[in-house]
């Protein structure tokens, strides 16, 4: 990787080790474009000089970020140019940076799990701060080492697999039931209340399992529903059933047309969308107030005729159920 000046000239440039915490969140949420997560050093005259990652914007095109190393006083001076406290100085990266930015942190990560693989544990800390549950801390002994004042093992928790899993696991017992799940920990005398962290123990994975499972399955379901999504398959969601009913003399707060009210889950393509827009109509806000419903959003309600036709050549799904053709009035959906 180049870092290159205004004149022309390169340096090599080289990734420095991050700290695993960072490395663990910049790959795990896939936030490539920050620099944050570890520091470079760039080559001049044969010295490494310890820089920094940082992006601008690009004048001609604000949304558009450009990768750049911002300077130590070292590196500024090893130029033969006067540092100033005021100014940062910066060299515009090549444009294989991200490229090799993340190959770098996907190598990085696959050692951290490889050696956080080989170190074992009874207990773990598990942190939940609304909602969001991570691991605290482990008994596992780790051998320590010590970078500037910071133990760059301490997060090898985060890349154990089997610790992954609890933590996961418990996520999604959180989910299902946060208040069983505090009742069951504070009752077995598991919870730090100082720290507020639960103490899990390869015994609790049994009542885990067993109140995660609701989570778990509809967790399988949006990930079959994306599966399907991603192989051209259209899913509606389902606002009022088809029916046969003679409302002509009924007082009603919304509509409630016999071909049913379905709506789209995900945007479709505009030949597709053309086939059934005829059987559809678009409710603003301005119309959604009228009707009191205040918790729907703007946009296309169709009828069954809809759902036909999509059907006709493509896989089609009302509320997660696959529709089939000859049933498409009754409650298939």
């Amino acid at each position: 990787m180049k870092a290159v000046r205004k004149n022309g000239e390169q340096y090599d440039v080289r990734f420095v080790k991050p700290l695993l915490y960072r490395l663990y969140e910049i790959v795990t949420n896939n936030k490539y474009e920050y620099g944050g997560v570890c520091d470079v050093e760039i080559n001049i005259n044969g010295n490494w000089y310890r820089s920094e990652l940082g992006h601008i914007n690009k004048p001609s095109d604000p949304k558009v970020m450009i990768p750049v190393i911002i300077l130590h006083k070292a590196a500024v001076e090893a130029l033969g140019a006067k540092f100033d406290w005021n100014k940062r100085t910066m060299m515009r990266l090549d444009e294989d940076y991200l490229e090799e930015f993340k190959a770098y942190l996907h190598e990085q990560f696959r050692q951290a799990e490889e050696k956080a693989d080989g170190y074992t544990f009874t207990k773990l800390w598990i942190s939940d701060s609304y909602g969001r549950c991570s691991i605290a801390a482990w008994d596992a002994y780790v051998e320590q080492e010590f970078v500037k004042g910071t133990d760059v093992n301490y997060w090898l928790y985060l890349f154990n697999h089997e610790a992954r899993e609890i933590v996961d696991l418990f996520t999604a017992a959180d989910k299902a039931d946060c208040r069983v799940l505090s009742e069951y920990f504070r009752h077995k005398d598991s919870y730090d209340y100082e720290r507020y962290w639960y103490i899990v123990t390869r015994e609790d994975l049994p009542m885990l399992r067993k109140l995660a499972e609701p989570e778990l399955l509809r967790r399988k379901k949006i990930a079959e529903r994306e599966e399907n999504i991603a192989n051209g398959a259209i899913y509606f969601e389902c606002e009022s059933r088809p029916h046969n009913e003679d409302l002509t003399n009924v007082m009603l707060t919304r509509p409630c047309p016999k071909e049913g009210t379905f709506t789209l889950l995900r945007r479709i393509s505009d030949a597709d969308f053309a086939r059934i827009k005829k059987y559809g109509r678009y409710y603003d806000e301005e119309f959604l107030e009228d009707c009191d419903m205040f918790y729907s959003a703007p946009g296309w309600r169709f009828g069954c005729q809809a759902v036909e036709e999509l059907a006709k050549d493509h896989r089609v799904f009302v509320d997660d159920k696959e529709v089939v053709l000859d049933k498409v009035n009754n409650d298939n959906i």
